[in-house]
């Protein structure tokens, strides 16, 4: 072994996994476990994205869709630079590669990769690749039958069958020595590529002598192929039960992964998630530490959740946790992202989810700068660090140096030092600039008075992007248009010209008082009296200036979003919203109040900000119990009614529609209906079955044919934490009905113990801030009505719902000191053990609920 001194420290580098002499490593761990780079001794602190293009639904979605494979990843990996992205992981379909016996098998597939592979290198993107992914590769269609060795012994055999393992270790070894003909080099030579995860998300087997005999093995076929680079166990599943067996095993590190709110819900979640991401726990750390192993993020993100606050606040917490390498799962590839067919729960691109894209961009930033270990307190003190910040209630996150300024939505954020910026990225209006378009926007600085812009194509999304896949409809379309833009940046000034850069584009312009027209492309923004000339592969960022990679316009309909309100007011104003796209220019929106038969009322909606339609009905017209109304949009002389989407107005005499947007109309001190079991109990959050204590959900009937009640039964909550607990999100609600909550001073419940005489369980609201104020209640057999008020509410625990993945993060978050306010009440919190002696854990335990309101 060869000791070194660098900045104080003594670093000691091992023959299996690094040391000066080979040359294919270009990073090194220290006896602490952190990773280092040879040439700087710096810490390593790379920050990407999975991407599967190569292999299973995307490889033939591409196919399907008519997408050149090559083509396309040029496109994608574009954009990954252009977020600032230099790490890329992914899980190799071992199922499409390999043989039974584990030849590793020279095919389009792999050909993808290694063409992948080579164009990252370009982008100066460092690769980990996990050669064995253990998955089938239908998802989220059916497995077709592959020739490899899963599809032989099947996940559950593959590290516990002796010949499944054989047929494993030949494939490691084939795989390390494989030649990439683009890079001309091997994967294990490569010096782009820092490591392999050995697996992806693997069934240990039992034991601790039996894992980390396997895990050895498995790293024993990789040394004999000559690859000297560190290798990484995935760590997360079963963890901290195989910690011992890991940390005891011939391997460099270990692989983590987080989804802080699990997978696939099926649609959008409501509320405020940054209690979630407040902290990432990792048990045995300080034993990685111990023995050197380095740690690394193989996947995170926040499944079904399509705002743009969280990926900064991950980032923070993964520093805080000592990881160096962090790549998110998964990035969608572009030519199939106006769909989300590739993994329902995921959806990010830069030109389909620009906020979420630029969010991204963010995280990076903050991951790069953050030093290792740094904490920056609890939530929501922790909301500002590092010169970012991350607001739930604006869904904004925002970097703020003073060379860079980004942001993912509307602010009015003074950038620290405009004269110095020399980067900006954004969605939106800003101090800076002012845009009308809904795509990200990009300004990078040349040289003084010299910038680049560019400009992506508009996007909306047009339904929930987390519903259940198809490629048969859209969930998001992009709009090519030309838009109003104002720029303030004192390099500039307020009079510049606008030259295209990109192929194709043809359009110049020039800016008077900082104000343009602007269209999708590439431009090169020049100071009056400046000369510039644009040189042959001039670069920045690993960009080329006249590179742009954005889709083509795809509104092949009229897409019209708009949610109506649950309840409503009498005899208050109305301001009623709607976005509309369409593939040609949209000459009238209306809203239409059906008054008679073949007789309406219409109120003309006025366009706003792009898209964005608004109507304002007067107060005098909300009356009655229900206010009903369509939407008509007219384009060349063709009409559309929303919401069923049908061709012609409700003037028609032959107008048929069987929907409708309804919205109950009550007054002002009507009580605020929070939670229906009839209406809303598919809304519910509940807990996993997976693990812990096992229960079952009903709806019974009610005392009339259309009410339900709610059933939560358990046979006992002997299972730590000897809790179970659901919630609701209700913070659209409360918002809808902001106006008449200083006349309410209580929350009543309508429950009973279904077939326990009596029924302790406790029911909390959680606020916008994390905090939580709950009280316990014991209910009977009858459905009764409980009053609390809110001075009688309590601090208590908030439970952390969804259950995150992995399982052994907190399961409770500390609430912070608050004081309740209705106003900011965000979801329900239902528990069932909090008040309920020890003794009586093993009873069975039930509630039935009806219905839950503000009084």
């Amino acid at each position: 072994m060869k000791i070194l001194k660098s900045y104080g420290l003594i670093f000691i580098m091992i023959h299996c996994c690094v040391s000066a002499g080979y040359s294919q490593n270009t990073l090194f761990i220290d006896i602490k476990g952190v990773m280092r780079w040879k040439e700087t001794r710096e810490d390593v602190r790379l920050f990407g994205v999975n991407y599967t293009l190569p292999f299973a639904h995307s490889f033939r979605m591409h196919d399907r869709l008519g997408v050149d494979h090559k083509q396309a990843i040029e496109d994608d990996v574009y954009h990954m630079a252009r977020l600032g992205f230099d790490a890329f992981r992914v899980h190799v379909f071992d199922c499409e590669v390999s043989d039974t016996l584990g030849n590793l098998m020279e095919n389009e597939h792999l050909d993808l990769l290694d063409y992948l592979i080579f164009e990252l290198k370009k982008r100066k993107i460092k690769c980990l690749l996990t050669p064995i992914a253990y998955w089938g590769n239908g998802y989220p269609e059916p497995n077709e039958k592959t020739p490899g060795f899963l599809t032989k012994y099947g996940k559950a055999n593959c590290l516990v069958d002796v010949d499944a393992i054989k047929a494993q270790e030949n494939y490691l070894f084939q795989f390390m020595n494989h030649l990439n003909p683009y890079t001309g080099k091997t994967y294990k030579d490569d010096p782009d590529i820092i490591g392999f995860e050995i697996n992806n998300e693997p069934h240990n087997p039992e034991g601790i002598n039996a894992t980390r005999n396997v895990v050895n093995t498995l790293a024993k076929a990789i040394r004999k192929s000559g690859c000297k680079k560190p290798l990484f166990y995935n760590m997360s599943i079963g963890s901290p039960h195989f910690a011992e067996a890991f940390l005891s095993a011939e391997i460099q590190g270990g692989t983590f992964h987080w989804y802080p709110t699990r997978l696939v819900h099926g649609r959008e979640l409501g509320g405020n998630y940054l209690p979630h991401v407040d902290k990432y726990n990792l048990p045995f750390s300080n034993e990685m530490e111990k023995k050197g192993m380095a740690k690394l993020i193989y996947e995170f993100d926040t499944p079904d959740i399509g705002r743009s606050y969280m990926y900064p606040a991950m980032a923070r917490s993964f520093r805080e946790a000592g990881f160096q390498w962090v790549t998110q799962f998964a990035y969608d590839p572009m030519h199939m992202a106006f769909a989300n067919t590739e993994y329902q729960t995921h959806f990010l691109n830069l030109a389909y989810t620009p906020r979420k894209a630029i969010s991204m961009k963010i995280a990076s930033e903050v991951f790069h700068k953050i030093p290792l270990k740094k904490s920056f307190g609890r939530y929501p003190e922790n909301i500002k660090f590092e010169n970012a910040l991350v607001d739930f209630e604006k869904d904004l996150s925002v970097y703020n140096s003073e060379e860079k300024f980004f942001y993912s939505n509307h602010n009015s954020i003074q950038p620290v030092k405009p004269e110095k910026l020399n980067q900006i990225a954004g969605y939106g209006n800003s101090t800076i600039i002012q845009y009308e378009g809904s795509g990200a926007y990009f300004l990078d600085k040349i040289q003084e008075g010299i910038w680049r812009l560019e400009i992506m194509p508009d996007a909306l999304w047009v339904r929930d992007p987390f519903e259940k896949a198809s490629l048969k409809k859209k969930v998001a379309v992009v709009k090519w248009n030309q838009w109003s833009m104002k720029i303030n940046l004192p390099d500039l000034g307020d009079s510049f010209d606008i030259l295209p850069l990109n192929q194709g584009n043809n359009y110049s312009t020039e800016a008077k008082w900082g104000e343009l027209m602007i269209k999708p492309g590439t431009y090169l923004l020049q100071r009056k009296n400046i000369n510039f000339q644009v040189q042959p592969n001039l670069k920045i960022q690993n960009l080329h200036l006249d590179e742009f990679v954005a889709p083509q316009g795809n509104a092949d309909k009229v897409y019209l979003v708009h949610n109506a309100h649950k309840e409503i007011i009498v005899g208050k104003d109305l301001t009623l919203l709607a976005k509309v796209v369409g593939p040609s220019k949209i000459d009238r929106v209306e809203l239409v109040i059906p008054t008679g038969w073949n007789k309406t009322e219409k109120y003309e909606m006025q366009l706003g900000s792009a898209y964005t339609y608004s109507v304002c009905i007067p107060g005098n017209r909300i009356t009655g119990d229900s206010f009903n109304y369509y939407m008509l949009v007219t384009t060349q002389n063709r009409n559309t009614t929303f919401p069923s989407e049908v061709q012609g107005s409700p003037e028609d005499w032959d107008f048929v529609s069987k929907d409708i947007y309804a919205s109950s109309i009550v007054f002002e001190e009507s009580p605020i209906l929070l939670f229906d079991a009839s209406s809303q109990h598919n809304n519910i959050v509940w807990p996993d079955q997976w693990g812990g204590n096992k229960f079952e959900v009903k709806l019974l009937p009610g005392k009339f044919s259309s009410d339900k009640l709610l059933s939560v039964s358990a046979d006992g909550i002997d299972q730590k934490p000897h809790d179970l607990t659901f919630k609701v999100f209700i913070g659209d609600i409360v918002k809808e009905r902001h106006s008449s909550l200083r006349k309410m001073d209580k929350i009543v419940i309508r429950a009973a113990s279904g077939e326990k005489e009596t029924q302790i369980w406790q029911l909390a609201l959680l606020l916008k801030n994390g905090s939580a104020f709950g009280k316990t209640i014991e209910t009977n057999r009858d459905l009764e009505d409980f009053e609390i008020h809110f001075d009688a509410l309590l601090k208590v625990p908030h439970v952390l719902l969804p259950r995150p993945y992995p399982e052994f993060q907190y399961y409770w978050f500390e609430s912070p000191d608050s004081k309740f306010s209705a106003e900011d009440v965000d979801a329900i919190q239902i528990s069932v053990g909090p008040g309920i002696p020890e003794k009586d854990y093993s009873q069975k335990q039930h509630i039935i609920i009806d219905k839950i309101w503000f009084n």
